[in-house]
């Protein structure tokens, strides 16, 4: 479970960086 929110927490910061470079 916390391996799990670690990935997910850590692809929602990505996207959020990815977005904000857009």
């Amino acid at each position: 479970m916390s391996q799990i929110a670690l990935r997910c927490f850590q692809a929602l910061f990505y996207s959020r960086v990815v977005i904000c470079y857009l």
